[in-house]
């Protein structure tokens, strides 16, 4: 930690297993936090805040305000204009959002949330540095490539810091949060572009083209066109790409899109070099005085998410096969592990998964969470969860009920306490929370708990299932993300939130950590690339000591240079053979083996998207044997083959299937043959460690938590012991419920 004169810093830890926010005296602040966005009526604002210090929060957020008809804040108006607030401008800016805070609550602290603020003056003198698509449709936000146009945005950042810095409050402030317009995703991404063809950007992907390729003969072997010069060279379109797209499978051969994956490795590139700008110039700026720096990006675990139709039903951005663009490939954000582990920042603060909030499914962030505890970083979730106040009331997953909106909020704070990391409350829109009825049957209740958990213990069980996602797969697909949101997205939602034991979710390359936890059950949606490097790490963290690693329908279909069935072949040691169509994916599971037996008769998963081409044991392996057959495929006509098999060694268990996703009683049963504790037979949610479980349920009934060892119980909510060495904990749900329970000696 830098050393500060007379100036309170503060700094995260972790300790037992949590992360803690540290002042420089040593004092561990408690973390519950609350965030109201909407400042237009600052009397209103005022109150809702009111609610959460009447309540005991004592740590908010302030927001810069930004003109939405200019783009301009009070810290950038203009080119090279960079001002600070006067006294009235600022009454309802930083400087009066903190005045009204302290006045209600004298020991509150704040995390300061600035963004993307790029003043249309400014844009308009300089159109040549914003993102622009090939349709002619310009964005307000920077190119990545915009090199003048960021050196002016950090200018920017730096003066926020500096304006809060000299604030009589400034010593309040815990850390420095950046939101950008795309959450860590570009806007022509998350509008259904994939090419940004500004000014800026042709120039870097001109100067990309020349530093990759030595002559133009060169240049037109590798991306397959006699007419293209180097000097010639510009970013494809969007046209161009959907054209080329119309006559290639989901993984296309990659040699067919050299010229679009040269453009696509270059926006990594860009990725990289701005968000390391962006942290640079935030640690930079609080040099004098170490903070917390968070960032809202990096969301690896939403692969497959379909933005703009999931809001708004934008259909237009779908093509004639109804596949939506894939956005972290085109954004630079992907294969992003060396960005996890640069030093200098702390947290990722990001929205919580959209999808599916409603009482009765699991809740998940949208970024990394998990792969952020092997770095020592923390993950700050909104829980910006929607209620009956308010327009948003008919919003997917609101919560209509007292009874939802306990059972809701208490399951979003199980997965923060079951998972080692923090949520904050959220007004986005309306008043969510601005209810006293709301404060009472959850706030006020929570809250206590929140803050007390920073000296519980966190201790993982290996007892999770662990889903592995390869965040750099996209680079091998056709640039949509259809298999991604069946494989990846709602994989989470109908299988592993619902399998009976936790879930964990964490990337390929952190297998690569020592301090990676060992889990009993794996499962690989979306390892497309194989290579010999990734088949040695494979073997050397998952594929031993009896583990059963589950793996996908395109596992291993390319070596990153060519298509193939090699991959999964070598992984499983059966041949497999590669058929070039798309098609739809199911299965139907059958036999008496003991992994399949517990199952329903008949039961059918996958889905009606069609991916291709389709890798299916080949009529030799299926003679030969050497695996045994869990399920039939079915997919098209000319395909009769096994389309779930499992392949035992003296080393691990591996199982294969050709379609996704997989429910969650195949899962569970998955998890069982690989001897993982199956912590509830129902297909509730249920959120662990081995310090905390939770149960979160839409049904009634009796239920039973099973628990791996004997250990004291302490039922959270009604603040009684339970046990000192229980292994089961029997109760009677009332939908919907949540219940959590504490393991310790100790009275959490």
């Amino acid at each position: 930690m830098r050393k500060v004169s007379g100036r309170k810093g503060y700094r995260l830890e972790y300790r037992d297993g949590r992360p803690v926010i540290v002042e420089s005296s040593g004092q561990v602040l408690p973390h519950s936090c609350y965030c109201d966005c909407i400042i237009w009526n600052f009397e209103d604002w005022i109150e809702r805040n009111r609610d959460f210090v009447t309540s005991g929060v004592h740590l908010y957020f302030l927001r810069t305000m930004q003109d939405w008809g200019t783009l301009s804040t009070l810290y950038w108006t203009s080119d090279g204009v960079y001002p600070f607030p006067t006294d009235p401008e600022a009454c309802k800016d930083l400087d009066g959002q903190a005045r009204a805070i302290l006045a209600m609550d004298p020991e509150a602290r704040f995390y300061v949330r600035t963004g993307e603020a790029v003043p249309k003056v400014w844009a308009a003198k300089y159109p040549g540095q914003m993102q622009l698509s090939s349709t002619g449709r310009r964005l307000d936000q920077l190119s990545l490539a915009a090199t003048f146009g960021w050196d002016h945005f950090y200018r920017y950042l730096r003066n926020v810091v500096d304006y809060c810095e000299a604030r009589p409050w400034a010593d309040r402030i815990i850390g420095y949060t950046y939101f950008a317009m795309g959450e860590g995703l570009t806007n022509l991404a998350c509008n259904g572009f994939s090419f940004d063809v500004s000014e800026a950007m042709q120039d870097a992907f001109r100067q990309h083209v020349h530093a990759r390729y030595a002559t133009t003969d060169v240049l037109r072997e590798a991306w397959n066109d006699p007419e293209v010069t180097l000097e010639g060279v510009c970013v494809p379109t969007e046209a161009e790409w959907k054209a080329k797209r119309d006559a290639l499978l989901h993984w296309p051969d990659p040699a067919r899109i050299r010229r679009e994956s040269d453009f696509f490795e270059l926006q990594a590139a860009l990725f990289r070099k701005c968000f390391r700008g962006i942290i640079g110039t935030l640690r930079e700026a609080t040099a004098a005085r170490p903070v917390l720096l968070g960032i809202d990006a990096l969301k690896q675990p939403m692969l497959g998410w379909l933005l703009n139709q999931a809001f708004g039903r934008q259909d237009w951005i779908t093509d004639p096969m109804g596949d939506y663009p894939e956005m972290t490939l085109p954004s630079g954000a992907v294969d992003i592990g060396d960005l996890l582990d640069d030093e200098g920042w702390d947290i990722v603060v990001t929205p919580s998964d959209y999808t599916a909030r409603s009482v009765g499914y699991g809740w998940e962030s949208e970024g990394v969470s998990d792969s952020l505890r092997l770095r020592g970083k923390a993950m700050l979730v909104e829980n910006d969860s929607r209620t009956w106040m308010g327009k948003e009331s008919e919003t997917l997953g609101a919560f209509l009920t007292t009874e939802e909106v306990r059972a809701g909020l208490l399951r979003n704070t199980a997965w923060a306490l079951t998972r080692g990391h923090w949520h904050y409350w959220m007004n986005v829109g309306t008043s969510y929370f601005h209810d006293p009825k709301i404060h009472e049957v959850a706030i006020s209740k929570e809250r206590p708990i929140l803050d007390a958990s920073g000296k519980w213990a966190h201790r993982e069980t290996e007892h999770a299932l662990c889903m592995v996602i390869d965040d750099s797969s996209p680079r091998h697909e056709n640039g949509t993300a259809g298999y991604q949101h069946v494989a990846c997205l709602w994989q989470r939602h109908l299988g592993l939130a619902h399998c009976g034991v936790p879930y964990r979710v964490y990337l390929f390359s952190d297998l690569a950590k020592e301090n990676m936890p060992r889990y009993r059950t794996y499962l690989f949606p979306n390892l497309f690339e194989l290579n010999e490097e990734r088949m040695d790490l494979l073997r050397r963290t998952v594929l031993r000591d009896g583990r059963l690693a589950i793996f996908g329908p395109a596992t291993g279909i390319t070596d990153g240079r060519n298509l193939g069935p090699e991959g999964i072949s070598r992984l499983l040691g059966i041949e497999f053979e590669m058929v070039s169509r798309q098609a739809p994916r199911r299965v139907l599971v059958h036999g008496d083996h003991p992994l399949t037996a517990n199952l329903p008769a008949s039961l059918v998963y996958g889905d009606s998207y069609a991916y291709g081409p389709v890798l299916v044991p080949s009529r030799a392996a299926v003679t030969a044997g050497g695996f045994t057959s869990l399920g039939s495929a079915t997919t098209f006509w000319e395909v009769n083959k096994p389309g779930l098999i499992l392949k035992e060694t003296e080393d691990c268990k591996m199982v294969w299937s050709v379609a996704m996703p997989l429910p969650a009683n195949l899962l569970r049963e998955c998890c069982r043959y690989a001897g993982s504790h199956i912590w509830c037979e129902e297909d509730d949610v249920i959120l662990a460690s081995e310090t905390v479980a939770a149960v979160h349920s839409v049904k009634a009934g009796k239920r039973t938590l099973l628990l791996p060892t004997p250990r004291p119980v302490w039922d959270v909510l009604r603040s009684e012991k339970l046990g000192d060495a229980m292994t089961r904990i029997e109760m009677a749900i009332t939908p919907p419920e949540t219940r959590i329970f504490y393991f310790g000696d100790e009275a959490p």
